[in-house]
């Protein structure tokens, strides 16, 4: 028997065993399958065992239609799966050919070296700002001085405005 859908195929292994009261039924093996196999198992325990609560009918159903699981079903997720995975592609390759990434890097470069420019300017404003602070203080202390000195040689008091 040759294999076209490989998903299909199992479920539908699954299902007529299923329908013919079997325990166990032997799948071909793959990572996918193995996956699908995985969910449904781990949810019909979680059935089975009261993990989910639901009513007698619903836990009926619901562990009826798990088992029933079809070709169809299975197609329309692979279908949606594989419609968003070359969607997903495709938006990758667009950002990729616009060249975004590379740009944002360098704009996050170019970025940094202005804030350290910025941080070198921001010291030598402060810097600057306490050396004018000091000749400020050092003009003051030059005015007073030389107020005194006038004052004691001529004895006259004057007032130096600057």
């Amino acid at each position: 028997m040759s294999r076209t859908d490989l998903i299909a195929d199992v479920f539908t292994m699954i299902r007529n065993a299923t329908m013919a009261k079997k325990e166990n039924v032997d799948v071909p093996a793959s990572n996918i399958v193995k996956a699908i196999l995985e969910i449904l198992n781990n949810l019909k325990k979680m059935i089975e065992e009261g993990v989910l609560q639901l009513e007698s009918k619903k836990k009926e159903k619901s562990l009826e239609e798990i088992n029933k699981l079809n070709r169809a079903f299975i197609e329309q997720f692979l279908k949606k799966y594989s419609s968003f995975r070359a969607e997903i592609n495709e938006i990758e390759t667009k950002i990729r050919l616009t060249g975004v990434a590379e740009k944002f890097k360098h704009y996050n470069m170019q970025l940094e070296e202005i804030n350290l420019d910025i941080e070198k300017l921001n010291d030598g404003f402060d810097k600057a700002k306490n050396d004018v602070a000091k000749i400020i203080n050092s003009i003051e202390s030059l005015k007073n001085e030389i107020e005194s000195n006038i004052k004691l040689i001529f004895g006259q008091a004057i007032k130096i405005l600057v």
